[in-house]
């Protein structure tokens, strides 16, 4: 009788040993899929600064081509704003001239 009841301490040994290494092995588990999930979401983390860093590059150079493209479209009148006024002297110079001719 002692014999049996040794051998079933024994086998609850076991069982006890058996569930041990299985809460063991789940807590490992769990350690893993949260640092899975820790790696993960620093990799969105890093990407979602990588996109908005792009982004903020991309506007800013979107607003120098504007300020670019007003800065030449303002030179390109003030060239043709100084090109009719060389030639409506010019033109008054010559009727100046004319109206001289005809005076004499």
């Amino acid at each position: 009788m002692l014999a049996n009841r040794i051998a079933l301490l024994k086998q609850e040994e076991q069982k006890a040993w058996k569930k041990i290494e299985e809460t063991k092995k789940k807590a490992n588990d769990i350690i893993h899929v949260r640092h899975r999930n820790a790696e993960t979401a620093n990799f969105k983390n890093a990407l979602q600064m990588q996109r908005e860093h792009e982004e903020r590059e991309l506007q800013m150079r979107n607003q120098q081509q504007r300020l670019n493209q007003k800065e030449a479209i303002r030179n390109q009148q003030m060239t043709q704003a100084e090109k009719n006024y060389r030639e409506a002297e010019r033109l008054k110079a010559e009727r100046a001239q004319h109206e001289e001719m005809i005076k004499i």
